[in-house]
């Protein structure tokens, strides 16, 4: 029987032959099976994206539920420990923000952001109430529509429309 370090070894091997980077790649997971096609279990599940929050919960004393459009679609993730005044997640996963967003996918529907970083902060939204209430009112839409179609365009539909919002521009 092969060790779980071995396939793990195995497997890397396999992506490094066949030219796959698993560093670019947005899921990061393999299933390790032994001889006897017994599962040993799950390698890394680790989805590294591009998010923009739609909704936030607090959970707890300093969690926090996100909903996320991503380019693979809507995702729900908890952010441990984000409303701690240290939290290194913080700054990144606030409404109104491009992030770089990495998730532990686990047995649950709910993934844990394990790091995120700012790419972009549409800051102009949150100076004025009127730009504030729409970008919020076409989340909240964008959230909705997404739980029926699950689908990757929703993330390029808000990306453009919260960078409009935030230059000031309406299409015309």
């Amino acid at each position: 029987e092969k060790d779980v370090k071995e396939a793990i070894g195995d497997y890397e091997s396999v992506c490094e032959l066949s030219g796959i980077n698993m560093d670019n790649a947005p899921f990061r997971s393999a299933v390790l099976r032994d001889s006897n096609d017994r599962t040993l279990g799950v390698w890394n599940r680790e989805l590294k994206t591009l998010g923009i929050v739609l909704r936030r919960t607090n959970y707890g004393e300093a969690d926090r539920i996100l909903n996320l459009i991503t380019p693979e679609g809507k995702i729900s993730a908890i952010a441990k420990s984000v409303r701690r005044v240290k939290s290194k997640l913080a700054g990144s996963v606030e409404m109104f923000t491009l992030s770089r967003i990495q998730i532990h996918l686990g047995r649950s529907e709910l993934g844990i952001i394990t790091s995120a970083q700012m790419i972009e902060h549409f800051s102009e939204i949150l100076k004025d109430y009127e730009r504030m209430t729409l970008a919020g009112m076409m989340l909240r839409k964008n959230n909705k529509s997404a739980e029926h179609t699950d689908s990757p365009e929703w993330f390029e539909i808000t990306k453009p429309v919260l960078a409009a919002i935030h230059n000031g521009t309406n299409g015309a």
